[in-house]
């Protein structure tokens, strides 16, 4: 029986599964790689190996498995790679973008002015760790609807939102 969140993304080659998990970690260090998210989906597009190595890495639920996924390619030609490893790169960056992918409803337009990545993936450690009591790992560990769901389970629908 899988009991692992629906948000974690298997990942197979040869004997070796990695599970990626679109956590706050990974998406604060991928986000950073290349500059943002655009340039990273790029990288994963032209199967750049170094990029491709570290979303593993750094994705990755157990950080050993990962290692032991990716030593087990050296040696794969670069279409067994690419055949491999993009699929589940694209899935896991999508998660990334979008939070919200929980909700029920259709997402409204936004009405407040744009937050760049980083600085949502800043503001929701603080929540975590904050507001939460979360530990940092596990902040780390949490996907931003983990976090979200759990910001709703919080909230204290009586006290007047000027005073929080």
């Amino acid at each position: 029986m899988n009991n692992r969140p629906a948000s974690d993304i298997a990942l197979t080659y040869g004997s070796n599964t990695v599970w990626l998990r679109p956590s706050l970690r990974a998406a604060t260090v991928l986000e950073r790689m290349h500059g943002g998210f655009v340039p990273l989906l790029q990288k994963v597009q032209q199967c750049h190996t170094g990029t491709l190595r570290e979303i593993v890495l750094n994705s990755a639920t157990d950080r050993a498995a990962g290692q032991r996924l990716v030593g087990a390619m050296k040696g794969a030609t670069i279409v067994t790679i690419h055949k491999t490893l993009a699929e589940p790169a694209f899935a896991l960056i999508a998660a990334l973008m979008t939070p919200d992918k929980d909700q029920g409803e259709a997402a409204k337009a936004p009405s407040g002015k744009p937050l760049a990545w980083g600085d949502l993936y800043a503001d929701a450690y603080k929540i975590a760790t904050g507001w939460l009591g979360w530990t940092p790992d596990t902040a780390w560990a949490a996907t931003l609807p983990e976090i979200m769901r759990y910001v709703t389970l919080n909230i204290d629908f009586d006290t007047p939102m000027d005073s929080v």
